[in-house]
């Protein structure tokens, strides 16, 4: 049996050391390198909340999610909202 090649690299991936994995919509994979950028946020940043951050500071963390989510997403990030959950996003 051939193995199924993958998209991104494997070592990037714990549980693709040991395991070949197939998808799940509820809970997918996270990369090593999203965890180390998760933790250095939190660890920097959320744990203070907004506590440190000038309005400014603020908008620039959220401008940089939007661009991240634009190019993804292969729009202008003006295209893009950065809201808590699915109600907000759709409430009018």
């Amino acid at each position: 049996m051939s193995s199924i090649p993958s998209l991104v690299p494997r070592d990037r991936y714990a549980a693709l050391q040991r395991c070949t994995y197939l998808n799940q919509a509820s809970l997918g994979l996270i990369p090593a390198p999203s965890i180390d950028a998760m933790e250095s946020f939190l660890r920097e940043t959320a744990q203070f909340g907004n506590l440190y951050l000038s309005d400014d500071q603020e908008a620039a963390i959220l401008e940089s999610v939007r661009s991240a989510g634009a190019q993804v997403l292969g729009t202008s990030s003006d295209a893009v909202a950065v809201v808590s959950g699915a109600s907000e996003g759709s409430a009018r």
